[in-house]
């Protein structure tokens, strides 16, 4: 008589797993890579927002050298170009940030910070009114340069202009005198010291502009250290979809400090009212500074390093040096260079909280 055997049933060294456990394995992996990206650009996030600050801060302390050696702060350069219908008429021509002629011609076109009524820079300098908070973009503000930082605490300019004489090729050459970094004393009104038989060949000096060089002791060093990561030099012709000026003669490209992300950092200065019976009327640029006030309120949340009632700083300030953050843009960009700074597509009728969004990780210093 035969018989059979049962089969045995399989251990749990045999047996599968089965679909739900397969699934709930493969949402926590989900969970965990979807942590790790997250983390990942978090850090990334960080390590630039502290590459930012570190460069900002460095900024602020050579302007505060500068300020030292020479008695002021660094000129603001006009380099804006207009965007019809949302500024004034600036005083100084908008093709240059160099003068184009005449006795100007050996200089950077800089504002004239005089308090004087007839001062034609005070009113953009000063404005009456702010944008409005309710604008499209409630942060335009012409009150800042790309270019000084790289031009007055650098020296990075090879832009030649002519010194007056008769053979003009013979007479050009660096408006600071120097060939790349460093610089000679500067001025005020934008002009630099620059010695005589350095400035004028006919006196000793080279005709060759391109083989010029310092003379010994006499010229300053850049006050910012370019050797580290945070902040780097930058060659680049303006672009016009940028709000830029067109690029300085001669053939020079123009030169500004970047970030990590290759975005200029911002050098802004202004002038305050004399009498001051409100918070309004520190009139400091949207991205420096602010307040709600009967100037109209902002519909987002004001940054506490900006809000003029929480940081008496700003109170005092005549200066501010401004970078993009992590995310690369400041918020008052053009609305095609906003979003492609983002890498965002987002409706026009989204473009102002997009643009409240980028300047919340703005980086800003101030002085005076």
């Amino acid at each position: 008589m035969s018989s059979t055997t049962a089969p045995s049933r399989p251990t749990l060294t045999q047996r599968g797993f089965t679909l739900v456990e397969v699934l709930f394995s493969v949402l926590i992996i989900g969970v965990l890579v979807g942590l790790l990206i997250v983390g990942f650009r978090s850090s990334r996030s960080f390590a630039s927002s502290v590459g930012s600050r570190t460069a900002v801060a460095n900024i602020k302390s050579a302007v505060a050298k500068f300020s030292a050696e020479f008695g002021f702060v660094p000129p603001l350069v006009c380099e804006r170009a207009l965007q019809a219908g949302t500024s004034p008429t600036l005083p100084h021509p908008a093709s240059s940030s160099v003068m184009a002629n005449g006795a100007n011609r050996a200089k950077f076109a800089v504002y004239d910070f005089s308090r004087s009524a007839s001062n034609p820079d005070r009113d953009v300098l000063m404005p009456a009114a702010l944008t409005p908070a309710t604008a499209a973009n409630p942060f335009l503000d012409e009150r800042f340069s790309e270019r000084t930082i790289a031009y007055y605490l650098v020296g990075a300019c090879n832009t030649q202009r002519d010194r007056g004489s008769v053979d003009l090729a013979a007479q050009k050459v660096p408006i600071d005198g120097v060939v790349g970094p460093g610089f000679y004393p500067p001025n005020p009104d934008g002009t630099f010291k620059v010695p005589a038989d350095v400035a004028d060949p006919s006196r000793g000096g080279t005709v060759d502009a391109s083989s010029r060089t310092r003379r010994a002791g006499a010229a300053f060093e850049s006050f910012i250290d370019l050797s580290g990561k945070g902040v780097t030099m930058a060659f680049a012709t303006p672009v016009a979809a940028e709000g830029q000026a067109a690029a300085d003669p001669d053939g020079f490209r123009a030169v500004s400090l970047v970030d990590s992300k290759g975005v200029p950092i911002r050098y802004y200065r202004w002038l305050n009212p004399d009498v001051m019976d409100g918070l309004e009327d520190f009139r400091l640029p949207p991205l420096v500074g602010r307040a709600n006030s009967s100037a109209g309120t902002y519909p987002y949340p004001i940054p506490p390093d900006r809000d003029i009632e929480k940081n008496a700083a700003l109170r005092d300030a005549t200066y501010a040096i401004v970078a993009a953050g992590p995310d690369g843009a400041f918020g008052d960009e053009p609305d095609a260079l906003l979003l492609q700074r983002l890498n965002r597509t987002v409706p026009a009728d989204q473009i102002q909280r997009l643009r409240f969004e980028a300047e919340k990780d703005n980086i800003v210093e101030v002085g005076k």
